[in-house]
């Protein structure tokens, strides 16, 4: 709940997003549940299932948050405290703030890559039942390449001055960001191409 010695401090946006944030983890809590008591004879239920958790546990370590849309917090001060985390002693909220945060960087590229995964498994059962190619293949590459940028970024992300910001640090979002974007075209571009190959066939 809002802290109300600094309900001056935040802004509307900040209690949104926080609402926001919360109602999602809540849907993908419920989709988790719904998942997991159907996915007893299915694997990819199964792990549609795990992705959703995932989600949801993202969403509930996201809701232990301040809003820390600005740098009031490495000034010395917390600028709007909407989270559960007591931001009253500071040396020990940037540390539970960092490993928060590092968990939900953790949670979230392994939701991202999950996703892919699901789809691209979809993509092969498709191929496999159709005998068309809908790019699975390029998909798996794709998903390879991700994997290897995001584990290069991360060690350059970390390097030298440890979590201080530069600039250039973009790139460690930017590089993995590339072969992600053209995994979706391929992913969507695949399932368009099924799904032509249904009206034709129903035709």
């Amino acid at each position: 709940l809002p802290d109300p010695r600094r309900l001056c401090h935040c802004q509307l946006v900040d209690y949104v997003a926080f609402s926001a944030v919360i109602s999602s983890a809540g849907l993908a809590g419920l989709a988790a549940s719904f998942l997991w008591s159907r996915a007893s004879s299915s694997k990819h239920v199964r792990s549609a299932a795990g992705y959703a958790t995932v989600n949801w546990i993202q969403g509930l370590l996201a809701g232990l948050m301040p809003g820390l849309l600005d740098q009031g917090i490495y000034n010395g001060f917390a600028p709007c405290s909407y989270g559960i985390i007591d931001s009253s002693d500071l040396a020990n909220f940037k540390l539970l703030a960092l490993a928060t945060t590092s968990l939900r960087a953790v949670l979230f590229v392994l939701g991202l890559m999950w996703a892919q995964y699901l789809i691209r498994r979809r993509l092969l059962a498709l191929e496999n039942s159709s005998g068309i190619r809908l790019g699975s293949a390029t998909m798996h590459i794709l998903i390879k390449v991700q994997v290897f940028t995001i584990m290069l970024g991360g060690v350059f992300a970390m390097s030298g001055d440890g979590i201080a910001y530069r600039p250039e640090r973009l790139l460690v979002l930017v590089v993995p960001g590339v072969p992600f974007g053209m995994n979706s075209m391929v992913a969507v571009l695949g399932l368009c191409r099924a799904l032509s190959a249904v009206r034709r066939a129903s035709a």
